[in-house]
């Protein structure tokens, strides 16, 4: 009987202890989750600007490597014609 009082009183005091949750507890973690809300929209929003500066950077390597691999041979044939121009004037 003595054990069933002590588990009886230590389950009254845990109860008591640990109580219910307030309403301005509940406002409280709304209002957490609501700026939750809005810190990961802006960091979709973050991200999305980042892999649309990343396209545009990508295009513009591309064209980058595209015009070095043709220069060198256009400089080539710029200067043969210049030269051969050069020499029959």
């Amino acid at each position: 009987m003595k054990n069933v009082m002590k588990l009886t009183l230590i389950a009254m005091v845990a109860a008591t202890a640990v109580g219910c949750a307030s309403t301005s507890d509940i406002d409280n973690l709304q209002a957490q989750i609501d700026g939750l809300k809005t810190s990961v929209a802006q960091a979709s929003s973050d991200a999305a600007s980042a892999q649309s500066a990343a396209a545009v950077l990508l295009q513009k390597l591309l064209l980058l490597k595209l015009l070095l691999t043709v220069l060198p041979s256009t400089h080539k044939t710029l200067t043969a014609n210049w030269t051969a121009c050069s020499k029959n004037q």
